[in-house]
């Protein structure tokens, strides 16, 4: 359950979807896929997106990242 932020310097509380961007995210363990839910602020979804990374799990990165690699 999305309980505040993904980011860990945000200590927003989630309260409501339409105040932020939640973000699906699919993982892989030894059995079976599994689905899990991250939730970025107002604030923090303007700059941030959560993203899977194997051996690391969901990291919270820099947006300007993403549009580097999509350019």
């Amino acid at each position: 359950m999305v309980t505040k932020c993904a980011n860990p310097d945000c200590s927003t509380e989630f309260r409501y979807l339409r105040h932020g961007k939640v973000f699906m995210i699919e993982s892989s363990g030894c059995e079976k896929r599994r689905l899990d839910y991250y939730w970025l602020c107002a604030n923090c979804c303007q700059t941030m997106f959560v993203e899977y990374e194997p051996g690391k799990g969901a990291i919270v990165k820099d947006l300007s990242a993403k549009q580097q690699c999509s350019a």
